[in-house]
């Protein structure tokens, strides 16, 4: 900028006017050319909706910031076609919509990882009950903290209440994992754990823009999200409502 601002002080008028109205120019082309493309893109999968290489692309310009998903979700998910539902860009497109509609009353983006014993495990196979999506690490202190909160709630609720918690863990090492959950016993049917080991760089943590842990998100039975960081005593007090019908959702 500097560089640019000393020859502009360098040239006549009728030069830095020139100059001026060339880069206006290139400025005008260049939007022009990217709106074409853009438009040329959006024919091509409005005209190929029956086949899974749009999602492909879609996901491509999401991924670029070319296009806003939640505009993908309006324009061009909603039109395909149901057996590209099972697909797995498919999934991937719909946690993108998710994650730029992220308010309370809103569906969660799903995630997935590997439990302890190597299934993979995802949040959306626990649809029907009151989901805790609960991030932690081995190392956090904090996190640790909340483990007795969190066997109150579930002491509390029961099966009444259909609650039950996901905790996915952003360590990198499987042994400090797996360590932390026997030591704690905090591993039932009720409480189930998974994990990516890609710490920080964990694909869920960025869906739901996690900085810090913990961080916790309520699930409703639905997939919609309820609330968050609910922690200690507010969480008890959350799924004591939930168990007596006090705070109802969906």
């Amino acid at each position: 900028m500097q560089r640019l601002d000393s020859m502009k002080r360098g040239m006549s008028l009728g030069e830095l006017a020139n100059k001026m109205m060339m880069e206006r120019y290139q400025w005008s082309a260049n939007c022009a050319n990217s709106f074409d493309l853009q438009a040329a893109t959006m024919h091509f999968v409005c005209q190929h909706l029956n086949s899974p290489v749009v999602l492909y692309i879609i996901k491509k310009i999401s991924s670029c910031n070319t296009l806003n998903p939640k505009s993908s979700n309006r324009n061009c998910l909603a039109p395909f076609l149901p057996k590209h539902e099972k697909h797995p860009i498919y999934k991937k497109l719909i946690n993108l919509v998710r994650a730029s509609n992220m308010q309370i009353g809103n569906p969660a983006p799903d995630v997935e990882g590997e439990t302890p014993d190597g299934k993979t495990l995802c949040l959306s196979q626990f649809r029907g009950k009151y989901v805790l999506l609960d991030f932690w690490a081995s190392w956090c202190a904090p996190c640790r903290r909340e483990f007795a909160f969190i066997k109150r709630a579930l002491k509390t609720t029961g099966d009444k209440a259909q609650f039950v918690v996901l905790s996915y863990s952003i360590d990198s090492k499987k042994k400090d994992w797996t360590d932390c959950i026997t030591k704690n016993k905090i591993a039932n049917d009720d409480w189930q754990h998974i994990t990516t080991l890609k710490g920080w760089d964990s694909e869920a943590l960025k869906l739901y823009n996690a900085t810090s842990v913990p961080c916790t998100i309520l699930i409703s039975p639905k997939g919609n999200i309820v609330g968050y960081d609910l922690r200690g005593e507010q969480l008890i007090n959350t799924v004591k409502r939930l168990k007596n019908g006090e705070q109802r959702h969906d």
